[in-house]
């Protein structure tokens, strides 16, 4: 196939970073011009909310690559530069300078941004959220003279910044609606054991609690929960989830249904337009759309599979999507989906430091979350890509060496 000429990439994260690498990396000569709504070069946002919000690695240190890299790759890199509008008559972009950039394949990279917290009065100071780096710095200037911090939504990010928020010495109360932490994402007993190390911290974390009024006139001061408690507090932070920055996307007409819908090769519903990362949802049959993931994982694999499709290179074979989180001092890796997920078997080490859960389909593994235990996690990814049959009873038995499956498991 011909490959286009030019290729627009509209977002600065992880996913327009690989693509850019994935793109040259198949010998693509063409033209890449790279718009970036912040004023910063691609960083890397997990550390957001732990080393960097903790103050233990500097912004330089985020860059997925140095200014050089795209030099060296003759990308044309716009800063502070956000493209508003999609014309897909004439095969242009426009920023918000009023400037076009025409285009062969645009991939859009948009990601998304937090929810708010409906119940937050507009402009109130002393409320945060995590996305940017911009978001952790102005947190963590903030907490200067800042001791009570209340944080709503239990999942991974409210966890994170809920650790190291007591790490730098606050007194943190965490609120969730949901009957525990990580409902739909995590295995109980995983979920129950993050938990109780954030109480071993010092943290206070209401489960089946949500915010019923907002405290403060100009500036927060507490929240008054569900369940008839009075939380003083100086700083909150809304961690309840993600939407997809897909505007521009349907302004321009495109498929859309929580993030762009794209087939198997990332193209969206106009040919030369593709959709990756965090705001791509894969369509499924009959138009309906499938699980929108949001990780790093997610963002290389998409980014090389429409690199791929523009170039006529071989794609990558399909994976099995794999997560991770940092709290204190526990590691939880993830491969696999199973929302809300039940039937997991355990398997534990014997001194209570490490914990493993699995979900089997059948005799398959379908998905395994891992608690201080990446040796685990290596061999529940292998078990999952070959598809090899597997006995509840070795994979529960710490006995057992896990890795002893990879060779004796069944076809």
């Amino acid at each position: 196939m011909n490959a286009p000429q030019r290729v627009v990439v509209v977002g600065g994260g992880q996913a327009a970073t690989q693509l850019i690498g994935s793109l040259r990396g198949h010998g693509y000569e063409g033209q890449i011009t790279l718009f970036c709504d912040e004023d910063v070069l691609p960083y890397h946002r997990p550390p957001l909310s732990k080393k960097f919000l903790l103050g233990e690695l500097p912004l330089e240190k985020l860059a997925i690559r140095k200014a050089a890299y795209y030099q060296t790759h003759n990308v044309d890199v716009h800063l502070g530069r956000a493209v508003v509008a999609i014309d897909t008559a004439t095969q242009c972009v426009v920023d918000e300078a009023g400037q076009t950039t025409p285009y062969d394949a645009l991939v859009l990279a948009t990601g998304g941004r937090p929810r708010d917290l409906a119940l937050v009065p507009q402009g109130m100071s002393g409320v945060f959220t995590m996305r940017t780096y911009a978001d952790s710095q102005a947190l963590r200037e903030r907490l200067n003279g800042a001791e009570r911090v209340v944080l709503v939504g239990g999942g991974y990010i409210g966890l994170e910044v809920a650790a190291s928020l007591r790490t730098l010495g606050c007194q943190v109360s965490v609120l969730e609606m949901q009957s525990r932490v990580l409902e739909r994402s995590a295995a109980a007993p995983i979920a129950q054991r993050l938990v109780e190390e954030h109480l071993r911290q010092g943290s206070q974390v209401h489960c089946g609690v949500g915010v019923s009024r907002v405290l403060g006139q100009d500036a927060f001061a507490g929240v008054e929960t569900s369940a008839g408690e009075r939380l003083e507090a100086d700083v909150l932070v809304v961690g309840i989830g993600m939407q997809a920055n897909s505007e521009l996307a349907e302004a321009a007409g495109l498929a859309c249904d929580d993030g762009i819908l794209v087939d198997t090769t990332g193209q969206s519903s106009d040919a030369r337009i593709y959709a990756i990362g965090d705001v791509a949802r894969p369509r499924l049959t009959q138009g309906h759309g499938g699980v929108r993931l949001e990780s790093v994982d997610n963002a290389i694999h998409t980014a090389n599979v429409v690199a791929a499709a523009i170039t006529g290179a071989t794609p990558p074979q399909p994976v099995a999507p794999w997560f991770w989180s940092d709290q204190y001092k526990s590691k939880l890796q993830m491969v696999g989906l199973a929302p809300a997920a039940q039937g997991w078997l355990q398997r534990a080490s014997a001194d209570g430091t490490r914990l493993s859960c699995f979900l089997l389909d059948g005799n398959r593994l379908r998905a395994a979350q891992c608690l201080n235990a990446a040796g685990d996690f290596i061999v529940a990814k292998r078990l999952i890509a070959t598809g090899q049959a597997v006995d509840p009873a070795a994979l529960t038995n710490p006995a057992i060496a896990l890795r002893d499956l990879l060779t004796t498991a069944s076809e």
